[in-house]
């Protein structure tokens, strides 16, 4: 069994799958999962919003930003690419579940985003002490935010079709 979380948008998938391919078992089980939050949520939309009036580009990270179609989240090339590769879909289901931030650990998590990575440490501080100003003036600087998110799984196996 190989498991793929949160990066399969940022492999050489091709080369991926050979060394997937190489090393799994016949029959072998490929999973491949994908988290995120839910960007219709208005912490988010503030965030969003903020970040585009910084002038960041808000694209899809990764090989995500060449797909214009999804199935539960997962670009309709991938499944195209999985299946050239012998793997065949078993199953594919997403799961919902909330997180809780402070200000502080949304900051965090927005510091993560793919969106920020081309900044250098003194940009990046910068914009987030100013998206935390913007936070506190919408909510205050104790306040607490529900984050819907979303997994998203796509449980593949070789040789089946």
């Amino acid at each position: 069994m190989a498991t793929v979380l949160r990066a399969w948008h940022w492999f050489d998938r091709e080369e991926a799958l050979r060394e997937i391919t190489r090393i799994l078992k016949p029959k072998g089980h490929l999973i491949v999962a994908d988290t995120g939050f839910k960007t219709d949520q208005r912490l988010v939309e503030i965030t969003f919003d903020f970040l585009k009036k910084e002038g960041a580009e808000l694209k899809p990270a990764g090989s995500k930003a060449e797909s214009s179609q999804r199935i539960n989240g997962f670009p309709v090339e991938w499944f195209r690419e999985w299946e050239e590769a012998g793997f065949g879909l078993k199953d594919l289901y997403a799961l919902p579940y909330d997180v809780h931030f402070t200000n502080e650990e949304w900051l965090d998590r927005v510091a993560s985003l793919s969106y920020l990575a081309d900044l250098s440490k003194e940009e990046g501080d910068g914009l987030l002490q100013r998206l935390k100003e913007e936070l506190e003036a919408h909510y205050g600087a104790s306040a607490s935010h529900e984050i819907a998110h979303f997994c998203t799984i796509a449980i593949l196996q070789e040789g089946i079709r």
